[in-house]
């Protein structure tokens, strides 16, 4: 193993440019790789849940749908936001109050149990349903857009909300994990991987060699750790 050790040490530059030039294909595959995240996909086809989805889109011409929930809006901006929703890409259909009313007719005259289904104090509901399926690239693509028309005055849940989310929170934290991933990694060598001080290990007998090696790894790491930036320094 040192013999090993001391050969890696050697060939350390050729490594180096190997490693770099591997890189390249690797970036390449990973940028092409697509992620699919639509979890519909992988159950099996005889289930409920996909046979409903199939029947939505195929008999209805609708897959998913959200809510929107505005809040501290007057009506006439809600009316003005739900046509905007409207014209969004693969957005099917928005219902709210104006779909089935006019907007000259107080919403107070409907019967509370009417009321209360979209609409809560200065807070009111809107339902937004899709032409694609529940986590299409198409709906959170559609989910992205809605968000940018709301502002912070409204706020879009359902499932493909949710997958939109877990989609930004994957992307935006993977480089991190896979950070912590390889430094575990790089601890978890063994001593007798890592090369020894040039010339410190030839000349000691076998087990001052290996205390040799084991203190020089923990340098080699502390060195590593250290050299990484910080968030501070972005």
């Amino acid at each position: 193993m040192l013999k090993f050790g001391r050969g890696v040490a050697k060939s350390r530059w050729v490594i180096l440019v190997l490693s770099l030039a591997l890189l390249l294909p690797c970036i390449l595959g990973m940028a092409k790789t697509r992620i699919n995240y639509d979890m519909l996909t992988y159950l099996p086809s005889d289930m409920e849940t996909v046979k409903g989805q199939d029947i939505l889109m195929d008999e209805f011409g609708k897959g998913a749908f959200s809510f929107v929930i505005a809040e501290g809006m007057e009506d006439r901006d809600v009316a003005k936001l739900k046509t905007e929703i409207e014209a969004v890409d693969h957005v099917d259909t928005v219902l709210w109050y104006d779909s089935y009313m006019d907007l000259s007719v107080p919403k107070e005259i409907l019967p509370d149990s009417i009321y209360e289904k979209f609409n809560s104090g200065d807070t009111t509901l809107l339902a937004v349903f899709f032409n694609t399926s529940t986590s299409a690239d198409e709906t959170m693509d559609a989910v992205r857009q809605i968000r940018s028309l709301t502002g912070k005055q409204a706020y879009v849940s359902g499932l493909s909300a949710l997958v939109t989310d877990l989609k930004a929170i994957c992307e935006k934290e993977e480089p991190i994990y896979v950070t912590i991933a390889v430094c575990c990694a790089l601890a978890a060598m063994p001593s007798d991987l890592l090369p020894c001080e040039r010339g410190a290990c030839s000349a000691l007998p076998a087990d001052q060699e290996s205390n040799v090696t084991g203190r020089f790894s923990f340098a080699y790491m502390s060195a590593i750790l250290t050299s990484l930036p910080s968030r501070a320094d972005k």
